[in-house]
């Protein structure tokens, strides 16, 4: 029942918007059926692979925007998929994403400045709202 449901869904989507069907869509018709009859309930299962196979895609569809041919760029898309098996590849690509995590996790001099700022900020907030009786006094 559901997977005529989920196939009729696709059909009216590809004729209402005269557009080919996302991945979404696709997974919808054609994945969550089969999940379902075996599992009996979706709950466990995401919607994360399907926004990250998403988002690669735009971000290959911006890549390769200058290939007119449909094939071709279908080949180079799938082409520099295939690169991330690759282990080197992996490992440099891990390699930059630590380097990158690293140097924008570590606090810079404005951001403590900031961070100081805003403490005494809220110190001065809550002495004087203690002091005009808004705020029970802290018991430390």
């Amino acid at each position: 029942m559901f997977a005529t449901t989920a196939e009729y869904f696709g059909q009216i989507y590809r004729s209402y918007l005269g557009k080919n069907a996302t991945p979404k869509v696709q997974l919808l018709e054609k994945h969550v059926p089969c999940k379902l009859a075996v599992h009996k309930l979706l709950g466990l299962f995401g919607e994360d692979p399907i926004e990250r196979l998403h988002h690669k895609n735009k971000i290959l569809n911006q890549l390769f925007s200058g290939v007119k041919r449909w094939e071709k760029k279908e080949e180079f898309k799938m082409k520099r998929l295939s690169q991330e098996n690759i282990p080197e590849v992996a490992q440099a690509q891990e390699a930059m994403i630590s380097c990158t995590q690293r140097k924008f996790n570590k606090p810079t001099k404005a951001s403590v400045k900031q961070a100081n700022i805003n403490q005494l900020k809220q110190e001065k907030y809550v002495k004087v709202a203690t002091k005009a009786g808004y705020v029970a006094a802290d018991p430390h």
